[in-house]
């Protein structure tokens, strides 16, 4: 069977924000990737360049910036069930 490698286009992130509940300085970091292949095509059906998925992924870091954050206290904080909800009163 043959085997296809294709290239990683990629951007890494990093933002530093407030955690959006207790004001405590986050920092993020997060990869953002593409391959150049086939299948991988524009609207008019033509195979994306390099050029095409840095573009989209340029939008998509700028999104992922302004999205807010939870420091991991506040995370686990959060994820933990409170008395009532387990039936503990």
């Amino acid at each position: 069977m043959t085997m296809y490698v294709f290239s990683k286009v990629s951007l890494t992130g990093k933002k530093r924000v407030k955690c959006s509940q207790c004001s405590k300085t986050v920092v993020r970091q997060k990869q953002f990737y593409q391959t150049l292949n086939p299948f991988n095509k524009t609207k008019n059906g033509n195979m994306k360049t390099r050029n095409d998925i840095i573009v989209e992924l340029k939008d998509e870091l700028a999104q992922w910036c302004m999205l807010p954050e939870i420091c991991n206290k506040c995370e686990d904080k959060a994820s933990q069930p409170t008395p009532a909800e387990i039936g503990c009163e």
